[in-house]
């Protein structure tokens, strides 16, 4: 048996099983002994029948209290200091930053891949300075650091979070299953065209663009409905979901595990992010063979082809959003069945899964001890 200790760590359970679970599987397959460290959210019995080691931890997503992240990096030393992993793996901004640091202590190999810039990094001001310099700390002896979109390389490099010399890799975002994720005959027109919201709720996901928009186009068009997928990140948004789903304007749907079902029934999907690292609902949408409106912003505008398989749309911008919904309605049964496909064969060539499996598993026989 492959005696090597592998370690991934992330925000939750929810990405590490919809994101990671093939990485997972080929670690098994090749006997390494793997370790997932991440908050217990939801797919917990479905990570632990793949017969990996699983370790609750609770990472705040958001804030800066310094003493929350003091007690979360020594529980994260404690882990490593236990476990003596061969190499880590991370994802999103505290973990990447708080298991960098641990691992440098414990002088274990650390690969952190860089998910999205996130609020934290992108606004500047106060909060930008603390999260660029914490990050610089974390990332700053990791053996490789994954990106998943040129741009998100470059902010790192101009802002000197990591010097231009470090090895990184820019990789296809976490890449999508095509073999699970298959084209689904485009659904009819029968009463109504089917818009799709699939996110986290919260404002840098563009959620209020949405409701406003989803609200703009009911009080016109009697044929159009409009979903809602997604827990709530930010819970000020929770009353006027609610008022909007008394208003029959959208249904609102909560978690859900069957995605792949959801997007299926569904015409078109909206996107309308502020910032990605890559798009995991993106890839999705277009693997079913979906249409999408989605913002025009690194981490979107890769995933489709505007005015081909999908609608390009400003961030923040709820007019822009209003004036696609609109066309899309308007545009003829069999050309969205044709963008539909056209969005399914693009990300064919460049977004497979298998891909990033293989690269993850390159840096193990490189870089774990």
């Amino acid at each position: 048996m492959n005696t090597k200790k592998i370690m991934l760590a992330a925000n939750d359970t929810t990405f590490v099983y919809n994101l990671r679970k093939e990485i997972i599987e080929s670690l098994i397959e090749k006997e390494y002994d793997v370790y997932i460290v991440a908050q217990e959210t939801n797919f917990i019995e479905e990570i632990e029948y793949i017969d990996c080691n699983l370790i609750n931890l609770q990472i705040p997503r958001h804030g800066t209290n310094p003493i929350a992240d003091l007690n979360l990096y020594k529980q994260i030393n404690n882990i490593l200091k236990e476990i003596r992993p061969d190499i880590v793996f991370s994802n999103s901004i505290k973990p990447n930053i708080y298991f960098g640091m641990a691992c440098k202590k414990h002088n274990i190999p650390f690969i952190p891949n860089i998910t999205g810039l996130g609020g934290a990094l992108l606004n500047p001001g106060k909060v930008q300075k603390i999260a660029s310099n914490l990050y610089k700390l974390g990332i700053k002896d990791a053996d490789l650091v994954f990106f998943q979109n040129e741009s998100n390389k470059n902010f790192f490099f101009d802002k000197n979070i990591i010097n231009k010399s470090k090895d990184y890799f820019i990789l296809p975002g976490s890449g999508i299953n095509l073999n699970e994720n298959v084209y689904r005959e485009y659904p009819l027109e029968k009463n109504n065209v089917k818009f799709i919201m699939i996110a986290r709720i919260m404002k840098d996901k563009g959620i209020r663009e949405f409701l406003q928009v989803a609200e703009n186009i009911k009080s016109k068009y009697t044929n159009v409905e409009f979903n809602l997928v997604g827990d709530y990140d930010d819970l000020i948004y929770k009353e006027l979901i609610e008022n909007l789903v008394n208003k029959n304007i959208i249904n609102y749907l909560g978690f859900r595990k069957d995605i792949n079902d959801l997007i299926s029934e569904s015409h078109c999907l909206i996107h309308p992010s502020y910032h990605e690292g890559l798009s995991n609902v993106l890839l999705e949408a277009a693997a079913a063979g979906r249409p999408v409106i989605a913002s025009d912003i690194p981490g979107c505008k890769e995933t489709f082809i505007n005015q081909v398989s999908g609608l390009s749309i400003k961030p923040k911008d709820s007019n822009d959003l209003m004036e696609k919904v609109e066309l899309f309605i308007n545009i003829p049964y069999e050309d969205k069945v044709q963008m539909g496909i056209e969005n399914r064969k693009y990300i064919e060539n460049k977004f497979d899964r298998k891909f990033v499996v293989r690269k993850y598993l390159e840096c193990i026989e490189k870089y774990a001890k």
